[in-house]
């Protein structure tokens, strides 16, 4: 999970002082609560979680929140009015507008027209659903749940019955962003100075290369971060099709082809590998070594102009080489290379023929599968 190895790599240190630069004062962050705080563990006040979002939304500055913005008398006269103040910058311009940008997807899937960051939040059971989205205007956030989830009486079930954030509360959060935005001109999030796209290859994050076409990430890097060595985790390797190994110089040509793997560096924690990437083999290629000799059954079928249809049905664990067929004790064979593996019998009605078929496989040592039959023609 990112943010716990975000937390992990980072220190509890850093990451809580960065969370009370933001406004959440009052969760319990400690190290003794382990990783996991990372993903929820400590609970924040909502008007605090609110309030660290508008961070965000305002390009890494933090603003006191307010809930009075003015005091009037009787007679309509201002005893005190809150004024907005330039607030404090507690992240770089440039890192609120990564974190929006990563932010933005969850605002298509609302279906959303204008530019919008949110995130979601499922509690565990299906206690609660969570969301918190923002524009550069507004930060609104929306909750569903119960009211005494985790401490209900057993005849309440406080269980949202599997609704997600974004099938819950987040419906509630469009219609009131929706609804507050209605007439506004559209703003998008201001590009900060600083930042520049790069593509990189995804299991690297280094400078992509033809090897890694299709697994590539173009993404926002701060101005002296963005990786300057081309990625050498994606190699091409030149694979047997028979059985997904190594091909060797004696492969023939027709049975290779080249695939790319990741190869990751040594020491790489196998927990941030991808487990739907398999790993480049190590072994070669078994068809010119392989010891099981190959298999052979045969098949005739008179024809209507009286021929007789020979099929041969060779087998093996690799690859069938070449496929001979004598007839009447020829010298030279006649030699199939690709299947079918068919041979028509032909000569006078009523005559007898012995034909006799060889299938090879590609490894010499291993000795063909024969088979003689004889074909008797209508």
């Amino acid at each position: 999970i990112p943010a716990i190895l975000l937390l992990k790599q980072l220190g509890y240190d850093r990451v809580f002082q960065t969370a009370r630069m933001m406004g959440l004062t009052t969760a319990n962050l400690t190290p003794e609560r382990g990783l996991a705080q990372a993903i929820g563990a400590s609970e924040v006040v909502p008007q605090q979680h609110f309030n660290a979002y508008g961070v965000l939304a305002s390009g890494g500055i933090y603003h006191e929140p307010t809930v009075i913005l003015k005091v009037v008398d009787s007679q309509a006269k201002v005893l005190q009015e809150w004024k907005p103040n330039p607030g404090v910058r507690v992240l770089p311009a440039q890192v609120a507008y990564m974190i929006s940008d990563i932010l933005r997807p969850v605002g298509a899937a609302l279906n959303i027209k204008r530019p919008y960051a949110a995130k979601t939040g499922t509690t565990e059971n299906w206690h609660d659903s969570w969301l918190i989205g923002y524009s550069p205007d507004v930060v609104i956030g929306a909750w569903m749940g119960h009211t005494c989830a985790g401490g209900c009486a057993k005849n309440v079930n406080s269980n949202l019955n599997v609704v997600w954030g974004v099938q819950g509360a987040g419906l509630i959060f469009r219609d009131i962003f929706n609804a507050y935005e209605a007439g506004k001109p559209v703003r998008d999030f201001a590009l900060p100075d600083g930042l520049k796209k790069v593509t990189v290859c995804k299991a690297s994050g280094l400078l992509a290369t033809p090897n890694c076409a299709g697994q590539t990430i173009t993404d926002w890097f701060i101005a002296g971060t963005a990786p300057a060595r081309p990625d050498d985790w994606y190699q091409p390797f030149r694979i047997c099709t028979t059985d997904g190994l190594l091909a060797t110089p004696d492969t023939p040509a027709k049975f290779i082809a080249v695939k790319t793997f990741v190869v990751y560096p040594p020491g790489y924690p196998d927990d941030m590998k991808d487990k739907n990437s398999p790993a480049a083999p190590t072994q070669n290629c078994q068809l010119t070594t392989e010891t099981v000799p190959p298999t052979l059954s045969l098949a005739q079928k008179p024809q209507a102009d009286g021929s007789v249809l020979v099929t041969a049905t060779a087998t093996d664990n690799e690859a069938i080489k070449e496929v001979d067929f004598f007839l009447d004790g020829m010298n030279k064979p006649v030699r199939l290379t690709q299947g079918p593996f068919t041979f028509v019998v032909k000569g006078s009605p009523g005559s007898s023929h012995t034909l006799t078929v060889q299938a090879y496989d590609y490894n010499p040592a291993n000795a063909p599968a024969v088979q003689t039959i004889t074909v008797t023609l209508p």
